[in-house]
């Protein structure tokens, strides 16, 4: 009898132990595709609702961010106090196209009240990558007792989004939204995207686009200067050979000026009073030949410097004293030294094949020049118009930038697709960072904890300190060189 009893308990235990093996198996079969921890979409919004945010968030501002499934999001209320609320969006992701998602169909916002609003979307930069829109309720209202407002974006190439303002923190009904939102108060840059013809304007404190300006219908120059005083942007059409005068805070051309020569390289003199135009081609022509110097009281030329033996100067750099202008010429391998005051030739400096750009350091001891072909620097000692030192640099070293400590040189580098830094008090090379894709100019934020690098068809941002690239800001296509506002 005994026996008989443990028989039968040992077929009870298998056969249990059966059946949670085919229930363990049905529900691994059950699983939603590409969601390995078998969660579906509902979950995730359950799980997120439940999570406690531990990351402190500035209630008063208008900025949230969130990330999910390889997605990462930035919304900005744009007018609090109003009764339909309007959001700009900035999404970024390596993979997918997320322009084929309306996010109207896709949010939903709502309070915790109960109030529902229905949304409209709209693209303002489609970049399959890194797209930019406005969301913008039409229709619902805030109750009295409403506290919360809570956008959410759901199933959006498979990630939950969520963003949530706390209306009395925010204080909505009396916030001054244009003083909230103004985005001339941001860090800006300005960005001449040579293929496209156009300058971007980027807010550089949110890492986003605010506007394109398309100011010719060919090639836009691959330089840019900007007048902060005056609001004025300095850009040209490549082979339009006109000067192009943009007023960035009224959004509109002031002028154009007949140039009369290629318009590749546009700079300012220090006391911002000249325009300087140089001309540069890889090929070797008179045409390609000049400096043009435009006169920014009257935007008429002032002078043509068309009789120094240099060859296709590229851009210019304004010593930061003053005193000098150091001109790169890709096609007579050299650098020209001009006296600021009367433009007069003072010194040419053999350097690197094909110096594209050069910059001064800071304290004005030291010229470096960028040699594309040649992929290093060439360091000029400016008590003496000497060369003192080569420094290796990446494959096709293009745009340079010293940081505003005066420590370090930064070069960005079009074939090895990276920025190189080099330690100006030792010469020596101490790192590079990979960008992914080709690297075309480099410049600094005033503070110098950010550095910014145009890329195919956009402005990678990377942490100085960390050396990382931390963001992308999308522009058009092929930007040049940019210019802090």
């Amino acid at each position: 009898m005994r026996r008989y009893l443990v028989l039968t308990m040992a077929l009870v235990l298998a056969v249990a132990m059966i059946s949670l093996s085919v229930g363990c198996e049905e529900e691994t079969e059950d699983l939603e595709p590409g969601d390995s921890n078998g969660e579906t979409q509902e979950e995730k919004i359950e799980e997120a609702n439940e999570i406690d945010d531990t990351d402190e968030v500035d209630e008063t501002s208008l900025l949230r961010e969130d990330s999910d499934g390889g997605i990462d999001s930035r919304v900005t209320w744009e007018n609090p106090g109003e009764e339909l609320p309007e959001f700009t969006i900035g999404l970024d992701t390596h993979a997918g196209d997320l322009t084929m998602y309306d996010l109207a169909e896709l949010s939903n916002l709502t309070t915790d009240a109960g109030d529902e609003f229905s949304l409209e979307w709209e693209f303002t930069m489609e970049s399959s990558h890194h797209p930019e829109g406005v969301l913008t309720a039409v229709d619902g209202s805030f109750s009295p007792e409403a506290e919360q407002l809570v956008l959410q974006i759901e199933d959006l190439d498979g990630a939950f989004l969520e963003f949530e303002w706390n209306l009395e923190s925010l204080e909505v009904a009396d916030l001054d939204a244009d003083e909230s939102t103004n985005e001339n108060e941001a860090s800006r840059l300005a960005v001449a995207n040579a293929v496209s013809g156009s300058v971007s304007i980027l807010d550089i404190d949110n890492y986003k686009n605010i506007a394109n300006h398309t100011l010719v219908d060919n090639q836009l120059s691959h330089g840019i200067a900007v007048d902060e005083e005056r609001g004025l942007v300095y850009a040209g059409g490549l082979d339009e050979e006109e000067l192009i005068i943009f007023d960035y805070e009224e959004e509109e051309v002031k002028e154009r000026v007949e140039i009369d020569a290629r318009v590749h390289g546009v700079d300012l003199t220090l006391e911002r009073d000249y325009v300087l135009i140089s001309s540069a081609a890889l090929e070797e022509d008179d045409e390609y030949d000049v400096v043009t110097v435009v006169d920014t009281d009257n935007f008429e030329i002032s002078e043509r410097l068309d009789e120094y033996p240099w060859q296709s100067p590229a851009h210019i750099n304004i010593d930061p004293q003053g005193h000098y202008l150091y001109v790169a010429n890709v096609m007579s391998n050299d650098v020209a030294v001009l006296d600021a005051d009367n433009f007069e030739l003072v010194e040419m400096v053999s350097v690197g094949e094909m110096p594209n750009e050069v910059v001064s350091s800071y304290n004005g001891d030291y010229i470096f020049s960028a040699n594309v072909e040649d992929s290093n620097i060439t360091v000029i000692e400016t008590r003496t118009w000497e060369v003192v030192d080569t420094i290796s640099a990446g494959e096709g070293a293009h745009g340079i930038a010293v940081t505003p400590d005066d420590e370090e040189v930064w070069t960005a580098n079009r074939d090895s697709n990276t920025v190189s830094i080099i330690d100006i008090d030792t010469g020596e090379r101490v790192e590079d960072i990979d960008l992914e894709t080709y690297a075309n100019h480099v410049t600094f934020s005033a503070d110098g904890e950010k550095a910014f690098v145009t890329r195919e068809d956009d402005v990678a941002v990377i942490d100085v300190n960390n050396r990382d690239m931390i963001d992308t800001i999308p522009v058009e296509k092929e930007p040049h060189e940019m210019e802090v506002l």
